[in-house]
């Protein structure tokens, strides 16, 4: 037998000690006379499935997918909203990311009855006239936009004209009133 006690904080250690190992050969004949025996209950069947008279047949889902398109009934909208954005000029960028949350929170939020329709706005009040003139005669019943107040006094009159009430991006307290709201931070509460 060889002690190993010399060093500092080790443990004495017997060398000569044999390490012991189990049998595993009962287990698995248990095992196999575990698995051949049968089961003491038997399984549950499954409950018969009610008889529906051939009127009364469900129709099949319809299949949604890339390779079928879905259909689009224009009657069936209840929400037309108009969003006005400069997504060309030197706004572009805001612009575009500014559409792309409307449209991932409209993936969130609504369902197919709600339609948002972009219009460019080119990031000038001409524009903003011009692309409101456009989702007015889309018969939007509501205008998000424009981004600048600039365009919002260009888009107003047309507006009010409609009865279309405008929800601005912009933070420009001058422009709100008359059916236009402003969706922003107001310099004097920043």
């Amino acid at each position: 037998m060889v002690s190993l006690a010399g060093a500092a904080g080790c443990v004495p250690v017997s060398v000569e000690e044999r390490p012991q190992f189990r049998k595993f050969e009962a287990v698995a004949e248990k095992v196999v006379t575990a698995l051949s025996k049968p089961p003491l209950k038997p399984p549950l069947k499954p409950p018969p499935k009610p008889t529906l008279e051939p009127a009364q047949k469900p129709k099949p889902a319809p299949r949604r997918g890339i390779s079928q398109p879905q259909k689009f009934d224009a009657s069936a909208v209840a929400a037309r909203v108009a969003i006005l954005l400069p997504l060309s000029g030197p706004s572009a960028t805001l612009g575009r990311a500014m559409l792309d949350a409307a449209q991932l929170s409209l993936f969130e939020i609504a369902d197919q009855a709600f339609v948002l329709m972009p219009f460019d706005t080119g990031g000038a009040p001409d524009g903003a006239r011009r692309a409101a003139a456009a989702a007015l005669k889309a018969r939007a019943q509501l205008i998000l936009g424009p981004l600048h107040a600039t365009s919002v006094r260009a888009v107003a009159p047309l507006a009010r004209a409609a009865n279309v009430p405008v929800v601005a991006f912009s933070n420009s307290r001058e422009v709100a009133g008359d059916g236009v709201y402003i969706l922003g931070f107001v310099p004097r509460q920043q």
